[in-house]
């Protein structure tokens, strides 16, 4: 398991324990898509509760993007951008005990039918060109 980011100071020396646990701490913008491309899975963790559970996942997106096969809590919006991009996800509950979760993220895992989506036309730019304001304005890209 890769972690990229900050770790909370008491959670840091649990973590070092694991041998196959790498935490890169905060790097450079620009070094997150390799870091992201030598792991199989992005693992999209979301809290059962709102705003969250509503709002877009921009971690799934990069995921998505650098081709990984997704594992996610399960939450109304993954669901949707599930459905409407053709995807196919793991999921994990949000709540559960160790044995659960090693369960879901063992070597059964590896074994699901998951399907990453091209996230291409999602792009700013791709998304920024197609708003109806350019149209308005006689603008046309």
């Amino acid at each position: 398991m890769l972690l990229v980011g900050e770790i909370p100071d008491g959670l840091g020396p649990r973590l070092k324990r694991h041998a196959n646990l790498t935490v890169t701490g905060r790097v450079p913008h620009a070094q997150v898509p390799a870091l992201l491309r030598s792991a199989s899975h992005g693992l999209n963790l979301v809290p059962d509760q709102l705003p969250y559970t509503e709002q877009t996942s921009t971690k799934l997106l990069e995921y998505c993007a650098a081709g990984l096969r997704v594992v996610s809590t399960d939450y109304p919006w993954v669901r949707e951008f599930e459905l409407h991009h053709r995807a196919r996800f793991a999921y994990i509950p949000c709540r559960a005990n160790a044995a659960a979760y090693k369960a879901h993220l063992g070597p059964a895992l590896d074994e699901q039918p998951l399907a990453t989506p091209d996230v291409r036309p999602l792009a700013w730019p791709r998304l920024l060109a197609g708003l109806q304001v350019w149209r308005e304005l006689g603008i046309h890209t």
